[in-house]
Parts: structure tokens; sequence; C-alpha cells
């Protein structure tokens, strides 16, 4: 299951990731979700070579995604693939307040 969400201020995002690239070279994914009975069969992995290849085919050289600060499991896995933390955003997040959001970016 992916879900697409999108409860944080985009502005906060692309200050927070330096806003370098333009918006139709930039493409963000609102937090991957996997469902737990299906971790470690590399459907997160296969989503993330399928996303940098879909916006490579759309001209985005930069990806973007975010997760919670607490996923030590998912941020180990962007940092294996090459992607980059470019800090943290305070957020309320499907009605949870106090949710601390990792911001991630990748140039392709």
């Amino acid at each position: 299951t992916v879900h697409f969400l999108n409860q944080v201020d985009e502005a906060d995002l692309l200050t927070l990731m330096g806003d370098d690239a333009p918006a139709a070279e930039a493409m963000v994914l609102h937090t991957l979700v996997v469902e737990p009975s299906a971790n470690g069969r590399g459907y997160a992995r296969a989503f993330l070579e399928f996303y940098e290849n879909y916006a490579l085919e759309h001209g985005c050289h930069v990806l973007r995604i975010d997760t919670n600060a607490r996923n030590s499991a998912a941020r180990a896995m962007y940092a294996k693939h090459g992607w980059r933390e470019a800090g943290i955003v305070p957020c309320t997040f499907n009605g949870l307040p106090g949710v601390q959001l990792v911001c991630l970016e990748k140039k392709i």
C-alpha cells in the first residue's frame, strides 16, 4: 500500500531543503508506507527504484521524500540508497501533534 499524504507546509520543506531545484525538476513524495506484514520483502526498495525511473522519465532530477524521525529502519534504508537527510520539520501529521518529519533528498 502506498499512501500519499500532504500534512506539512510545502514552503517549510522547500526552505529546509534549499529549494535549489526548479519546481519542474523536483518530484516530492510524502511518506512511503509499506504494510507491516510485508516488511522485509523489498517493496520499499522496489518502489524507490520505480520512483527514480519515473522522475527521470518526467524530467525531474531531484527527489524529495519524508519519514517520521522515529522510523530508524526507513532512515537507514534511505541512507543506504543514497538519500541525504536535509533536516527535521515539526508538524501535526494526520491529526497527531508533535510529529518530527525527516526531510530527505536525492539528486539523480
